[in-house]
């Protein structure tokens, strides 16, 4: 959050403190804002980590258990060359499909932080996604999608009470009389008592 958002919002809250008061609580709030942003990037990291190892059967990036090797043609079946050509092929496919699918996560998760301020997307942009089976990814997204909502929400919030509208001009002729005014609080006593 910025500096000088939360030193206008404390002051508003606050019209009794001095300035330094003022300054000192925006800095340490402003502190506290960023420490959170870092923590839930990290805390979404770790957790991703840890189910993309769970699943896959790592620890420390490392295979714990030996997985069984999937049965190759020998050299007997086929010549060494064709093996050769068909082991190609076949990283050759598997590197497109990953590709193309670190594409679309890609494009989806930049089209839930592109409503964010540039400040706040840098945090979002950490999180590793493109490792990720398609659960862990859609129940990612789906968190960050609502809190991406909350701040976008918050920040609307925040925009009108810090951009309060200006009001439109009275068209000439339209200006109410001492009378009028006078008139108006007679007959609605309540009016102007808070």
């Amino acid at each position: 959050m910025n500096l000088d958002v939360i030193t206008e919002l404390l002051r508003k809250q606050m019209p009794d403190a001095g300035e330094e008061a003022i300054q000192a609580a925006a800095k340490e709030l402003a502190l506290e804002t960023t420490k959170e942003e870092d923590r839930r990037a990290n805390e979404a990291a770790t957790t991703s980590i840890k189910n993309y190892e769970k699943k896959h059967g790592l620890r420390d990036g490392k295979t714990i258990d030996a997985p069984e090797p999937t049965p190759t043609p020998t050299a007997t079946d086929v010549n060494d060359d064709t093996l050769g050509v068909i082991n190609a092929l076949r990283a050759e496919v598997e590197a497109l499909k990953l590709s193309k699918v670190v594409d679309a996560r890609k494009a989806t998760f930049e089209a839930l932080i592109r409503d964010l301020p540039e400040h706040l997307q840098s945090g979002y942009k950490r999180i590793k996604y493109s490792d990720l089976s398609d659960d862990e990814f859609n129940s990612l997204t789906a968190g960050i999608g609502e809190e991406v909502k909350g701040i976008i929400d918050l920040e609307k919030t925040r925009g009108l009470a810090t951009n309060p509208r200006t009001p439109m001009p009275s068209p000439a002729g339209s200006e109410a009389t001492a009378e009028d005014v006078e008139k108006l609080f007679h007959d609605n006593p309540s009016l102007g008592k808070i």
